[in-house]
């Protein structure tokens, strides 16, 4: 298997955190009182998760 470099998931899990912080702000406004809040509640987990894989690809790149 091909070994990857800690700079490429950085890479990787930061435009990941990019993406799932995108919707955040139009499903708080919209979706509050509603089914879709638990959305945000995951797109939430899926933000945290890779900005802690982020963090972590950083510190072990150093």
């Amino acid at each position: 298997m091909r070994q990857v470099r800690a700079a490429h998931l950085r890479t990787l899990h930061l435009v990941a955190m990019g993406t799932w912080a995108l919707p955040v702000i139009p499903t708080l406004l919209f979706w509050t009182n509603s089914v879709p809040f638990l959305v945000f509640v995951s797109l939430y987990a899926n933000f945290v998760g890779h900005f802690s894989s982020w963090q972590a690809a950083r510190s072990e790149e150093s």
